[in-house]
């Protein structure tokens, strides 16, 4: 098992400084536009403010990388089929790469590309998944339980799931 503290707490330090980032940014640019109770603001000042939230959610995305790089590789490794094993070869650059590609389609398609942008990620995540080790598929069967009864289906079916 690896440690995953460290990739998390990169991720978090860098929302932490982000939000006060964001903050003095948002203050210095109001301040900046002279704007104030009795005037509305721009419409520069508004582009402004939400370029700067945009910029900040990217590092955010960003600082994360490493960690969901980390959580994935290990989800993959935890899997067991038979005596088959599972191993994910995924680099921070590359996932880097697809989530801020998947951030663009979504924007500037007003979300319309979100089923493209997910099977862009399956695709991603089978090309680099192998397995080694052998398994019995004929003995493989559906679990007998009921499933979700709280509409966890339902969310992995709109790409709500975590992983």
């Amino acid at each position: 098992m690896v440690n995953l503290y460290g990739r998390f707490a990169l991720g978090w330090f860098a929302v932490a400084f982000g939000y006060v980032a964001l903050i003095v940014g948002a203050v210095a640019i109001v301040l900046a536009a002279g704007v104030n109770a009795e005037t509305e603001p721009t419409a520069e000042l508004i582009l402004g403010l939400y370029g700067f939230g945009l910029v900040l959610a990217l590092i955010i995305a960003a600082a994360f990388t490493p960690y969901h790089v980390g959580l994935l590789r290990e989800v993959a490794a935890s899997l067991r089929l038979d005596e088959a094993q599972f191993r994910l070869d995924l680099r921070s650059f590359a996932l880097l790469k697809l989530t801020l590609t998947n951030i663009l389609l979504i924007v500037v398609t007003l979300g319309f590309a979100m089923p493209i942008v997910q099977a862009r990620t399956v695709r991603f995540m089978i090309a680099r998944l192998s397995a080694e080790g052998r398994a019995e598929l004929a003995q493989a069967r559906q679990t007998a339980s009921a499933g979700p009864a709280h509409g966890e289906g339902l969310a992995d079916a709109f790409g709500l799931s975590p992983i």
